[in-house]
This record gives C-alpha cells, structure tokens and sequence, in this order.
C-alpha cells in the first residue's frame, strides 16, 4: 500500500514500512554505514564520524523533496519501529536513465526476508509511477544480493562493467510480461551463476 507522505511516498507490507529516514534515526544508520561487513559491497569505506550520517540523511532528504520516486528510505519494521537498513531507487551514474534498486540492511537483520520484502513492494511502486524497467547490481560474490534479485523476479543477464567501471553481476526486470531489456551485458554469467 502506498500513501502520500509530506516528503515521498510512504510504502507499507506486512512486516515493514518504507519511508524517508529521519535525524533522530542518526545513530542507527551510523550503526549501519560503519560496518565493513556492510560497507564492503557497497564499494565505499565505512563512516567514521557519526556527521557523516546526519549529513547522509540531510542529503536523502533533499534529493526525495527534489522527486519523492528516487532516493534513498529507510526501512523500518512494523514490530519496533527501529529500522533495519535502507532502500534505494536512483538513476544510475552515468547512465541514460537507467534506474537502479539497492538495499542495505543491518546485519542484525540479515536473513529474514527484509530486503525482499521491501524491494519488492519499492518496485511495485517505480512500476505504478512508469518505470518500465529496473536494474540492479551486485559484485560477483556477494550471494546474498544476488539471492535478492531472484527472489523479486529479477533476471540475471550476465556481466556489466558500464555504470561503476568494474564488474557487476547485471540483473533486470522490466514492467511487462515478456518484455526484453533495453541494454545487454558486457559477458555471460560465470559458470554456474546463470541457473543459481
């Protein structure tokens, strides 16, 4: 279900709600952008100084004001309210429009269906607001990513190194039964990942 919030749309599922991050989650995001384990497939090096979060989250803000169909939320669950991680649907850099899902979840959250759950109701949401398709990236090793996209019908296509210059696993699902996928990867999947 979708609601109309004062900064973006506000998506809730049975176990969560997606919204925009507030200041007085800071410590919980820091909590969460801190972790190498975290960190490592997000291609970045973990915050150091819990500023780096206030201004992370000034910054999602801003770009959700901007357009509330992109951006970064949190992901929150119903139970507590605390939230375990976040979501992202944003054009990916340098591309021609492409849109790109990305989630990352505290790791005391790991492994209970959050991220698929959230991403599946956050690409629910880009489809009824016109996306017609929507990528996602993974590094090659990270199988529980992976794992992720297949879970909400993603495709894996293969190898990209467009968009961040290395390689990615390239995954895509697109809006409309049979529909192809506007780009090609770079390479086949590795052996063994195609069917994984």
């Amino acid at each position: 279900m979708v609601e109309q919030g004062d900064r973006a749309a506000v998506i809730t599922t049975d176990r969560l709600v997606v919204r925009p991050w507030r200041l007085d989650e800071t410590d919980r995001l820091f909590d969460i952008y801190r972790r190498a384990e975290v960190m490592r497939w997000l291609g970045a090096e973990p915050m150091q100084d819990r500023r780096e979060a206030i201004e992370a989250i000034e910054r999602m803000l801003t770009r959700l004001e901007a357009d509330p169909r992109f951006g970064s939320w949190a992901v929150v669950a119903r139970s507590n309210g605390v939230p375990v991680g976040g979501m992202s649907l944003k054009p990916l850099p340098e591309g021609e429009g492409e849109i790109e899902i990305a989630w990352q979840l505290h790791p005391d959250s790991w492994g209970k269906g959050f991220a698929s759950e959230a991403a599946r109701a956050v690409l629910e949401r880009g489809f009824t607001d016109g996306l017609s398709e929507v990528w996602a990236v993974t590094y090659l090793d990270n199988d529980r990513s992976a794992a992720v996209c297949r879970r909400i019908g993603m495709q894996l296509l293969g190898i990209t190194h467009r968009w961040y210059h290395k390689p990615f696993l390239m995954f895509w699902t697109g809006s409309r039964p049979g529909q192809e996928p506007s780009l090609r990867p770079d390479q086949p999947a590795p052996a063994g990942r195609a069917e994984a």
